[in-house]
């Protein structure tokens, strides 16, 4: 899982590391939440797992970070398939915490006399108990909106470049397709992960952008939830509940001004070109 409507995801370096050799898990954890738009926030806010899938969470210790995984309810865990009957093998279910240092980012992009009134508002809210409402929408105001979704998804392939890389590393192992990749509303940590392995599979910028797109009209099944998650609560702009075509170009077009092209961006955060190759020949075979 990429994203998650406050999903905790964990960093790897290898995904040869996630458990020990035989499949088991090393240690347990607790995973805890992060909002969906990554506002800045003082600290995630947990989040218990459902009575249906109360089961047991673990993590592996790695260099930069830690994997979390958190196994389904046993009913789930394998199945059939009903078109080959064949038995399918465990599930998995693996969270990225893409935003994990974007609330410092906000921070230190921020005016330095609105970094010190920031703290003022932050007790009102701590005192108050207001969820960092607050604060959040000082960070939205003077540093979120102004630069848009698109500035937003900039930040993402930099900041979450080690998440990215880790999903990337996972989904080149034939252990772990087929896949199903989520975030909170299923087009922002998602719809960049699911453009570059777009591109790494040979799609042009217009298939991707296109592609991407087609989120906006299921976004409307949701427009009441968005408004009232980001552009009410938070007074997120109106970017950050859309899914422009232009957008995900835009995106695109930055990638290959900075990095040469998405080739060259995964090598850059460590996803190297035999392992693009490995995720072409496990998505595709």
């Amino acid at each position: 899982t990429v994203e998650g409507e406050p999903l905790e995801q964990r960093r790897i370096s290898r995904c040869s590391s996630f458990s020990n050799p035989d499949g088991t898990p090393t240690s347990r954890s607790t995973p805890s939440t992060t909002p969906a738009t990554a506002p800045p926030s003082p600290s995630p806010t947990a989040r218990q797992p459902s009575s249906s899938s109360q089961q047991e969470s673990s993590t592996t210790d790695h260099p930069d970070g830690k994997l979390s995984t958190t196994d389904a309810d046993s009913s789930a865990k394998t199945g059939i398939n009903t078109e080959s009957g064949q038995e399918m093998g465990e599930r998995r279910h693996y969270l990225f915490d893409i935003f994990k240092s974007y609330p410092r980012l906000m921070f230190s992009r921020a005016p330095w006399y609105i970094q010190l009134y920031s703290m003022f508002v932050l007790l009102f809210d701590l005192i108050w108990r207001t969820g960092y409402k607050n604060f959040v929408r000082l960070y939205v105001r003077h540093v979120l909106n102004p630069q848009g979704i698109l500035g937003q998804y900039k930040d993402m392939i930099e900041i979450g470049s080690t998440q990215i890389c880790a999903a990337l590393k996972l989904l080149s192992s034939p252990d772990n397709v087929p896949a199903l990749l989520n975030c909170t509303f299923g087009k922002d940590r998602t719809g960049v992960l699911c453009a570059l392995i777009l591109a790494c599979l040979g799609k042009d910028k217009a298939y991707i952008s296109k592609n991407y797109a087609q989120s906006a009209a299921l976004l409307e099944n949701v427009k009441e939830v968005l408004q009232d998650e980001m552009t009410k609560k938070y007074e997120l702009n109106e970017t950050f509940i859309t899914a422009k075509e232009q957008t995900m170009m835009d995106l695109l077009d930055h990638i290959e001004e900075k990095y040469g092209s998405v080739t060259e961006y995964m090598e850059h955060i460590g996803f190297s070109r035999e392992e693009q190759k490995m995720l072409c020949e496990n998505i595709c075979r």
